[in-house]
């Protein structure tokens, strides 16, 4: 399950438990929107009890972020530190994009560092 919403020029996206087809098929166009209003595009992913993504699901995601890798600027992963550094490590080939780990209780901070 996913809940979407957009601040300060920032997509934030709130993933509970499996992420699945209908989540991506919800986050892709509002990080395509954002990309067309802002050229560079900032995520703050937050996992609430996340358990992961399907396989299917991710490689949904991994094909929008591959051809718009030149308009990601930062993703702040808020969560527990064995989904940052997994997510992390999906995202890590995108050698432009900064990613930044947070504990759960710093959805502040990483909007900060995102803004920074």
């Amino acid at each position: 399950m996913v809940s979407l919403f957009e601040k300060k020029h920032i997509v934030h996206i709130l993933a509970k438990e499996k992420l699945n087809n209908e989540d991506y098929e919800r986050i892709i166009p509002l990080l395509k929107d954002n990309v067309e209003q802002h050229a560079k595009c900032n995520i703050l992913f937050k996992m609430d009890d996340f358990k992961g993504s399907k396989p299917q699901s991710l490689w949904n995601e991994l094909k929008f972020d591959l051809k718009h890798t030149q308009h990601l600027k930062k993703i702040a992963l808020v969560g527990e530190k064995k989904w940052q550094k997994s997510m992390a490590d999906i995202v890590k080939c995108f050698d432009k994009v900064r990613i930044e780990g947070f504990d759960e209780d710093e959805v502040e901070l990483a909007e900060d560092w995102i803004l920074s």
